[in-house]
């Protein structure tokens, strides 16, 4: 069997005293800028809050297993199927989290569904031993993957749990399938059932790993592999339903083709940078540099990019199937991850063949520099985006502080609210898990000077033993505040403590103001009272604009009472 070339060994790249060049040094330095710039822009994303399918997954799970319920009990819960997916390998993590720990905590989920995609990538790029075709698979990756256009999986737990981790057990199945041995199969085999029950597109991995052996003309290896492979699938379909909501299409032409057009749209997410028009065109051109670089000899010259490849194609396809009418052609930000994924492989493999890597000291920094200025193209252009959905989210809690309640406010935590208001009463009564605010105090507040630009109306401020709300608008002439620009000033005496506020998106101060740039005027401070000293306090406002930070002193007070103990909601 003929040896990948990108695998074989090489000599590493040295000075000729024996360090590693300064360019190389340079170039993985800028490899690690988008991981570092990305996790950085999603960082006030992270918070412990529990969100639309986080309730049933991982809250009424650990609520359903501090009841004692039997094993049998426990496994058919861990193996159920929840919107055509058998969640168990997630399952699995939120019951370790709650028997560790003895409650769950959502910033440390989405931590480990992003450290599984670091790995993936880690996994994929050491792979490769010549140190020049790494650290062009490293830029790829790292320019693709992490970068706005992820911004769902990045920022909440309930997607980078499923759709990073299944990421993982692909990759890791398709390395450990690539290269003959029974260990290697076996571990191989292990991922493939990891990938089957994390999410129902990590089924596609038996068909791509068939493709794989045949190629190989590894005849035993295929036949078990495809009879694991039938095992695992009859598992997944046992007793499968499909969410009446989620029914897959009707065999039309109208719909088939609906269908086509959201698998190609799918596999051009991430280059199109949001551009609905450009995404089946990029798709297109996906499928045809695979299909190029891979015409001939793929399976054996490039295993583990072939087998991906295929892998992802083919669970593009099966999201497609089971989304394409659902989603009304919209991929959703946690469906890129696939495009991104396959975007950073095919055109590794492109320029491996084309032999562009033998010159490295121009197409290295060639390919860092092209490769950087999109990922800065795709944070501008998906940050906004982000901005939605954690406003959107910000504010379900907020309403949930000012109500008690969820679903009292335009937002809402979960699309049945008397759900997710009982499983928050019913978790927090038990202390297993508390709904926390996202206004914090800032331990460190900024330097700021006195503003007479600043014009504001406060419309609401209102505390009692259980909440504290203070909710308005702020504007300076000529500036567009960012999400978060406002915060609130509380001083109590010569004490003032900074609180971030939630971004509210008006339409009406604009308007009725004629500043059209005050779109993000306004603001939602709610806080449980026990968070505020009791007391006198004058209100502020502190707002960063224009790369500065300027506050006012209003001439209103709030007046916080001694705090009831924290007990039920």
């Amino acid at each position: 069997m003929a040896a990948d070339p990108a695998e074989t060994p090489a000599p590493r790249e040295t000075a000729p005293d024996g360090g590693i060049r300064l360019g190389t040094i340079v170039l993985l330095l800028l490899a690690l800028l988008p991981v570092w710039r990305v996790f950085d822009l999603t960082a006030d994303a992270r918070r412990n809050v529990v969100y639309w399918d986080e309730f049933d997954t991982a809250l009424a799970l650990a609520l359903k297993l501090d009841s004692r319920p039997p094993v049998a009990e426990i496994a058919r819960e861990l193996l159920s199927v929840n919107n055509e997916h058998r969640m168990v390998v997630s399952r699995l993590i939120f019951a370790a989290s709650y028997w560790l720990t003895g409650g769950i905590d959502f910033v440390v989920l989405d931590w480990i569904g992003n450290l599984a995609m670091v790995a993936a990538c880690l996994a994929l790029t050491l792979h490769v031993r010549d140190p020049r075709r790494r650290l062009l698979l490293g830029l790829l990756l790292a320019t693709f993957v992490f970068q706005l256009g992820n911004y769902e999986n990045l920022a909440w737990s309930g997607a980078s749990i499923d759709h990073f981790v299944v990421i993982l057990f692909a990759v890791l199945a398709v390395l450990a399938l690539a290269a003959p041995g029974r260990g290697r199969f076996a571990g191989a085999a292990a991922a493939g059932l990891a990938a089957t029950f994390t999410l129902a597109h990590g089924l596609a991995i038996w068909p791509a790993g068939a493709l794989l052996l045949a190629g190989q003309r590894r005849r035993r290896a295929l036949l078990l592999w495809l009879a694991v492979g039938a095992i695992a699938t009859g598992l997944f379909f046992a007793g499968f339903r499909m969410n009446s909501g989620h029914a897959g299409p009707v065999a039309s032409f109208e719909q088939t083709g609906r269908v086509l057009l959201y698998w190609l749209s799918l596999l051009g997410s991430t280059p199109s940078l949001g551009h609905a028009v450009a995404a089946p065109l990029a798709g297109t051109a996906l499928v045809i540099l695979s299909g190029i670089s891979l015409r001939r000899r793929g399976t054996r010259e490039y295993p583990v990019a072939f087998t991906l490849l295929v892998f992802l194609g083919l669970a593009a396809a099966m999201i497609a199937l089971g989304r394409a009418d659902h989603a009304k052609g919209i991929v959703y930000s946690r469906y890129q991850i696939i495009s991104a994924i396959a975007w950073a492989v095919a055109l590794w493999l492109a320029v491996e063949q084309a032999g562009l890597l033998r010159r490295p000291r121009l197409a290295l920094p060639v390919a860092a520099a092209t490769l950087l200025t999109f990922n800065f193209a795709a944070n501008r252009s998906h940050r906004a985006a982000l901005d939605s959905w954690i406003t959107c989210r910000d504010l379900a809690v907020n309403h949930y502080f000012e109500h008690g309640e969820d679903g009292r406010g335009a937002f809402a935590l979960h699309p049945i609210p008397a759900h997710a208001t009982g499983l928050l009463r019913e978790a927090r009564r038990r202390g297993l898990y508390a709904l926390q605010p996202v206004c914090k105090p800032e331990d460190d507040p900024p330097r700021a000077v006195e503003s007479g630009r600043i014009t504001y109306y406060l419309e609401t401020i209102q505390a009692d033993p259980e909440r504290t709300l203070v909710k308005g608008w702020a504007g300076i002439e000529g500036e567009a505040f960012a999400r978060g620009a406002i915060r609130v000033i509380l001083r109590e005496g010569n004490t003032p403590r900074v609180f971030s506020a939630v971004s509210v998106p008006r339409d009406d101060v604009p308007r009725i103001m004629g500043r059209p740039e005050w779109r993000n005027a306004g603001f939602f401070l709610a806080l449980p009272t026990a968070d505020i000293p009791a007391g006198e306090h004058q209100i502020g406002l502190l707002v960063r604009a224009g790369g500065r930070d300027e506050f006012v002193m209003t001439t209103s007070t709030l007046t916080v009472p001694v705090a009831l103990p924290r007990a039920a909601d």
